[in-house]
């Protein structure tokens, strides 16, 4: 009995702190500079943080018990786990650190976890939008460049009203459509356009 009430507590728990998170996605965007900064709300930092904890504590495994260095399949499955949750951990920080999208009145700047500088690209210059359900990024595709954006980043429902505005085409428009109903789909707006 006592088993079962700890897991409605923590599923209560759970669904709490998921909902708080998610509101953190809903809020409006900082406006900059006659623009709007998009970024990741705080849920993917403690994803990180929670990452990089979990890799410490598969790593702590062996001062406990000695008998998993004993093994190939021990030691392969306890450096795997450790390797997994600590790059995880790192990649997800990294994404709340640096990962930034702002809408420009003249087009939009973005710069992923990974890049040293930011990818810009002019309204006039996106030549096709697409939308990747698997990953829920939106893809404005320019002659030379592309940007894309995720639908975790705050605000980024701002950033789908603009692209329906400013890129006209039935395919950016499904495109905008596909988006919007993948956030709505994870409580983070609504799926109306």
């Amino acid at each position: 009995m006592a088993d079962l009430f700890g897991q409605v507590v923590f599923a209560v728990l759970f669904a709490l702190a998921m909902g708080a998170f998610a509101r953190f996605s809903r809020r409006e965007p900082t406006v900059d500079g006659g623009g709007a900064e998009l970024r990741h709300g705080p849920a993917i930092a403690v994803m990180g943080w929670v990452g990089v904890a979990g890799a410490l504590l598969f790593l702590s495994f062996p001062l406990f018990d000695s008998s998993i260095l004993e093994s190939t399949l021990g030691l392969s499955m306890w450096l795997g786990m450790a390797l997994f949750f600590g790059g995880l951990g790192v990649w997800c920080l990294a994404a709340a650190r640096r990962e930034v999208v702002r809408l420009l009145p003249d087009g939009i700047e973005a710069r992923a976890s990974w890049e040293r500088e930011p990818t810009s690209l002019r309204w006039n210059e996106i030549e096709a939008v697409r939308f990747s359900r698997l990953t829920g990024y939106l893809t404005l595709v320019g002659r030379d460049r592309r940007v894309r954006v995720s639908a975790m980043l705050t605000g980024s429902g701002e950033l789908a009203d603009l692209v329906a505005r400013r890129v006209p085409t039935a395919e950016a428009q499904a495109a905008v459509h596909g988006f919007l109903a993948y956030r709505a789909g994870y409580g983070m707006g609504r799926s109306d356009h």
